[in-house]
C-alpha cells in the first residue's frame, strides 16, 4: 500500500506497517498522557509529530532529519506547556 499522491517511501518502511505502529504509539500516548490532562489541541499536535517521527525511526532508514525534527517538535511542545499550563 502506497499513497499514490506521494509515492512510495521506501526510507519509512512499508507504509501499512509505519502507519500501524505511529498509530499504535498516539494510541499510547492517549492513553497514559498526564493522566487524562487536557493539553491545547496544538501541544498535542507537536507531540503527535514526534510520534510520527519515532514510528518512521523504528519503522525505516536512519535519516538524521527524524531526529532533527524530533529536537524542534520537542521544544515548541515545552514552550506551548509553559505559555498554557501552570504544570510547567
Amino acid at each position: 500500500m502506497d499513497n499514490e499522491a506521494l509515492g512510495p517511501r521506501p526510507e519509512y518502511g512499508p507504509t501499512a506497517v509505519n502507519f500501524r505502529c505511529i498509530a499504535e504509539l498516539k494510541e499510547v500516548w492517549r492513553r497514559f498522557s498526564w493522566h487524562g490532562r487536557a493539553f491545547d489541541p496544538s501541544h498535542e499536535h507537536a507531540i503527535e509529530m514526534i510520534l510520527t517521527k519515532i514510528g518512521r525511526i523504528a519503522t525505516g532508514d536512519f535519516k538524521a532529519d527524524n531526529y532533527e525534527d524530533i529536537k524542534g517538535y520537542a521544544d515548541i511542545a515545552r514552550k506551548l506547556v509553559e505559555e498554557t499550563c501552570s504544570i510547567a
